[in-house]
């Protein structure tokens, strides 16, 4: 809080030099030594200005100390020198100077302005509110300054001296919105409620066309439990003033508050349609909404939507709207208040991440190709994006497009996580071109980093599998697999396929005996029984199992021709 008025002393110094030499050099009236001196006196003290003008204190400095050895009790030259030690933070030298100005000159106000300031600089506010006293007692025109004397018994605590200086105030330049407020929170510090309810209404019955004064009493009506006040108030406020919603805020908690929960949000809802109420504010409230037991979701989710309708150009409110509906698990509604925001303000990198996981998780992967492209241009820095666009174009087949993508990513980051990830999808995207051994290669730094990595071990085995390539390490990674997961009915379709490809088929048969009979088994395991049945000479039940394959929609291209041939096709 700042008690003096620095900044208008600088406005004033030209004016207030240019007096003060006046006033003291006009006494001139004989030519000699005293002349002489000072004619050098206001030379060194215009240099000293121009020079502090400049801003160039060291010069400025020594001119006026020139000036003041000359004229030691010149008011002026004491309040530069005394300007200039309160820039240099020499406080109890710039005090030396400025009692002397005051000495030298009692009736410039803008003296005492300057050594009030020093005073609280030091904390001493008890000299500074007693300079600002004499002041306003001895010059006219400076009641305006009281404020800041109130100011400085506030910061004091001294808050009987500041009711009465404001009193002061109040009988010299009338009441005010200002001098009003602050004894209104001397008097509720002082837990002094009804004065401070007598203050409010003195205040509106002096300016008796500001609604919000109607409002604040409300606000303090209901504060000291007088709801019923409080509400008769603020339903006169709103059918005077219907535009006002803060009065609508107000009476939405005034109802809450004597348990008439309908009304309270109904007036809440009408506050939120109006779009000149600050966005802010409304989000604010909303969050206590999200954040304790005042409303249940569908009336959270009603708000933000009437939030929305008010603010449809707002990119925050957006962003919130989404982050809310993402909380509730409406994906495909948070995910379009988001891309609204993006298409507002495109800046918010956070925004476009949750874009990107919402997209890939809905497996919209067009469009996730497409936004990630765009993010990839906006935050070239971001290793997410790039990410993004490798899975996605990896998972569409564009596996020059995924690859390029996956490598830039770990060039942007270090997580060891994303590193394993990208080299997954890199292992995954060389199989499919048939580049095995890069594929190898990718997979084998997984496994050698992380011997576990049920994603590694699954695929690579797979792979092998599929390609009859090194089966020996195809088993012994499969057999970690399942040994890890031992109910995972997709790895024990691996590894059984793995046994399968060894032709070690008895006890491939054991392995995918136990995945079908998992809840989650599906169409390929019951294919693969199918053909591991048919291999131990059981024609008849493999067929059983092609059929069964078949029935839960099975991609397979040669099922049909199993079935109808009766006959084993890989």
């Amino acid at each position: 809080m700042n008690y003096c008025t620095n900044k208008i002393q600088n406005f004033f110094i030209p004016i207030l030099v240019i007096i003060s030499l006046e006033s003291s050099l006009a006494q001139r009236n004989e030519p000699g030594e005293d002349q002489n001196k000072e004619w050098r006196t206001e030379y060194f003290f215009t240099e000293g200005e121009k020079f502090y003008l400049l801003e160039d204190y060291a010069k400025s400095l020594e001119s006026f100390q020139k000036a003041y050895d000359l004229s030691p009790n010149n008011p002026a030259v004491n309040y530069k020198l005394a300007q200039i030690s309160a820039k240099a933070e020499d406080n109890s030298k710039a005090l030396f100077y400025i009692n002397k100005s005051i000495t030298g000159s009692p009736e410039n106000k803008y003296y005492y302005l300057l050594a009030s300031e020093l005073h609280t600089r030091n904390g001493d506010f008890d000299s500074a509110s007693e300079t600002y006293k004499k002041m306003i007692e001895s010059i006219p025109g400076t009641d305006e300054y009281l404020f800041e004397l109130a100011a400085i018994y506030l910061y004091d605590r001294k808050l009987d001296l500041a009711l009465k200086t404001y009193n002061q105030i109040e009988s010299k330049l009338g009441v005010s919105e200002e001098s009003s407020f602050q004894k209104q929170k001397i008097y509720l510090d002082q837990n002094k409620t009804d004065l401070a309810i007598a203050e409010m209404e003195k205040l509106i019955r002096t300016f008796p066309d500001e609604p919000s004064y109607h409002a604040r009493l409300g606000e303090m009506l209901l504060s000291s439990n007088k709801t019923e006040e409080a509400i008769a108030l603020l339903k006169t406020v709103i059918n005077d003033y219907p535009h006002y919603s803060r009065a609508r805020l107000m009476l939405s908690d005034a109802y809450e508050k004597n348990g008439e929960l309908e009304l309270s949000r109904q007036n809440l809802m009408i506050a939120f349609e109006d779009p000149a109420l600050d966005s802010n504010l409304k989000l604010q409230i909303l969050n206590t909404y999200r954040a304790g037991d005042r409303g249940n979701r569908d009336f959270v989710i009603e708000l933000t939507e009437t939030i929305a309708r008010a603010h449809p150009e707002n990119p925050t409110i957006k962003v919130v709207l989404g982050d809310i509906n993402l909380e509730y698990d409406n994906k495909e509604v948070a995910l379009s208040y988001y891309l609204e925001a993006v298409e507002i303000d495109p800046s918010v990198f956070n925004v476009w991440d949750n874009i990107l996981k919402l997209e890939y998780g809905l497996n919209r992967i067009e469009s996730v190709i497409k936004h990630s492209e765009e993010a990839m241009e906006l935050f070239p820095n971001q290793y997410s994006p790039y990410f993004f666009n490798g899975v996605a174009n990896i998972r569409s087949k564009n596996f020059d497009e995924g690859i390029y993508a996956v490598n830039e990513t770990k060039k942007r980051t270090s997580d060891p996580g994303i590193i394993t990830q990208c080299n997954l999808l890199l292992g995954d995207a060389y199989f499919e071109l048939k580049e095995y051994q890069k594929s190898d290669q990718f997979f084998e730094t997984v496994i050698a980093s992380d011997p576990d990595n049920n994603s590694a071990l699954n695929n690579y085995s797979y792979y092998l599998s599929l390609r009859k390539a090194n089966l020996n390490r195809a088993k012994e990674l499969s057999s970690r697999l399942i040994a890890n997961n031992p109910d995972n009915p997709t790895y024990l379709d691996t590894h059984a396929w793995v046994l399968f490809q060894k032709e070690e088929y008895e006890e491939a048969r054991k392995i995918i005996e136990k995945a079908i009979r998992s809840p989650n088994a599906n169409a390929i395991h019951f294919e693969h029984y199918g053909d591991i049945l048919f291999k131990l000479g059981k024609e008849a039940e493999a067929v059983e199992q092609w059929k069964q394959a078949k029935k839960l929609n099975s991609n397979s291209e040669l099922i049909e021709k199993k079935i109808a041939d009766r006959k084993l096709y890989n």
